[in-house]
């Protein structure tokens, strides 16, 4: 509940254009920013607010709702930061540069959620196209770190199938060079400090493999020498190489024929 003539008074000092989703949050802001004080209810009757309807909720939605959606965010975004700018106020800038956080974070975690893998690569290039390369790599780490820390915790690697991969070639396709934005610096230092992690265990994993491929192969190759009729290094099987060398012609006849012999 608001006092009318504060809310009134309020609405006259933002700006008169039209913005879209999230504005709400930006008229909060502007009152917030003039309150001088505030009381607490603990308890009242008020609405009951059903996840799921309007906006809220987590179903997936078409490209074009999606970017008209995170369109209408962004103008919302500029305007609090507008104000903040005009204001002229440290404080304020400092609060208005905390939102701007918590609305990449929220516009991020939309895109994961709302669409689908196909329709995420074009909404990139939306969000590009928008909110320029830095403040979308703040959207893409959200979901990517979370989903890097997973696999560190739980001992594993991603498959090639997995999202990890997809958000990773989108990252690596962004211009991230001189970041002005120091918690979007920290945050791509975070995450490729984690992704370290990752590709270390990852390759360690990989060599084990490898390993254990050649180890059965080794194994192999002592099964059949064992089955051999002439031993490696023995004087006979030195003579039978000279005279029948590996990879010849007569070599594979003579093998040929001891096949028969030995399976009559």
């Amino acid at each position: 509940m608001f006092d009318g003539e504060f809310v009134r008074s309020g609405f006259a000092a933002t700006y008169d254009e039209p913005l879209g989703r999230m504005q709400d949050s930006y008229e909060f802001f502007v009152l917030a920013s003039r309150a001088k004080t505030m009381r607490f209810f603990m308890e009242y009757r008020g609405l009951r607010y059903n996840l799921g309807a309007g906006v809220s909720g987590s179903g997936l939605e078409t490209l074009q709702k999606f970017e008209h959606g995170h369109t209408g965010i962004h103008s919302s975004m500029n305007a609090v930061l507008r104000y903040a700018a005009d204001s002229g106020d440290d404080n304020m800038t400092r609060c208005a540069q905390w939102y701007r956080h918590v609305v990449l974070g929220i516009v991020g975690r939309e895109w994961v959620m709302r669409l689908t893998e196909t329709d995420q690569i074009a909404g990139m290039r939306s969000l590009r196209r928008v909110w320029g390369d830095e403040n979308t790599a703040y959207m893409l780490l959200d979901p990517l770190t979370a989903r890097a820390q997973w696999f560190v915790d739980h001992d594993a690697v991603p498959s090639d199938a997995d999202p990890y991969r997809r958000w990773l070639t989108l990252l690596n396709s962004l211009d991230l060079n001189g970041i002005s934005d120091t918690v979007i610096q920290q945050r791509v230092n975070g995450f490729l400090a984690l992704k370290g992690k990752l590709d270390k265990h990852e390759f360690e994993i990989k060599q084990a493999k490898i390993a254990e491929q050649q180890k059965r192969y080794r194994q192999q190759l002592q099964l059949e020498e064992q089955r051999r009729v002439l031993k490696t290094g023995t004087p006979i099987r030195r003579v039978v190489d000279a005279v029948f060398p590996e990879g010849s012609e007569r070599r594979n006849l003579l093998r040929r024929a001891a096949h028969r012999i030995l399976h009559r």
